[in-house]
């Protein structure tokens, strides 16, 4: 998939504004971040706010959604940390099933890097932190027609709906972790900003979207 150039600026920039913010914090710290490098597993609940002029279709059944990622911790001063990380998470939402049966999802699968600043009271982490999602696919899933009778037969169908979608979004969030040593947990809540429709099909029937999601996640620093 092709991305356009105005977003690998835009990545570009996220990513070296980061790594100069990781070298400024290492020249100010008296030591090591005592994990230095960690990796997260985690899974997740999402939630897609889908509006559209005759009102809105909302996609916030649960469902599980996955993450994977790799931090590093910078030591800035006193108990303030600068967090910088990569990852991979699905995003999107999951309609409720309708009287009749149907049910759709959307999900984006995304690369995704951020970076979170923190403050680490003995064996606790709390922390806010904004991230860039660059969306690699953009996917919708039907289980049957939307106007079907309740007495049809249905089947899940798959749409590619890529070039309808944005290539780049972004959401800033709150952490809280505990643990100790090697392990440990945390909980994030993560909030999107801006219009993720992009294309001329659903943007010109006036439909607007937004993703928020929330992780519980289980790190090993290494």
């Amino acid at each position: 998939m092709r991305i356009n150039n105005k977003y690998c600026k835009s990545a570009l920039l996220v990513i070296a504004t980061i790594l100069i913010l990781a070298r400024v914090g290492y020249s100010f710290e008296t030591k090591r971040f005592p994990q230095g490098f960690a990796f997260e597993l985690g899974a997740g609940y999402d939630q897609l706010y889908w509006k559209h002029p005759g009102g809105s279709n909302n996609r916030l059944a649960f469902s599980i959604s996955p993450t994977i990622r790799a931090l590093y911790g910078v030591h800035l001063k006193n108990n303030i940390y600068l967090i910088p990380f990569i990852g991979y998470d699905r995003l999107g939402g999951k309609s409720s099933t309708k009287d009749n049966g149907y049910i759709d999802e959307y999900w984006w699968n995304c690369v995704n890097f951020g970076s979170i600043i923190s403050t680490k009271p003995k064996d606790y982490e709390i922390g806010i932190g904004i991230k860039t999602n660059v969306i690699i696919r953009s996917i919708g899933r039907y289980y049957g027609g939307f106007d079907w009778p309740a007495d049809s037969e249905r089947s899940w169908s798959k749409n590619n709906w890529t070039s309808e979608f944005a290539k780049i979004s972004f959401d800033c969030g709150i952490r809280f972790g505990c643990g100790k040593k090697h392990l440990y947990s945390a909980i994030e809540a993560w909030l999107g900003f801006g219009n993720l429709v992009k294309g001329s099909g659903f943007a010109d029937a006036g439909v607007k979207a937004r993703e928020n999601h929330f992780r519980l996640l289980l790190g090993y620093r290494l």
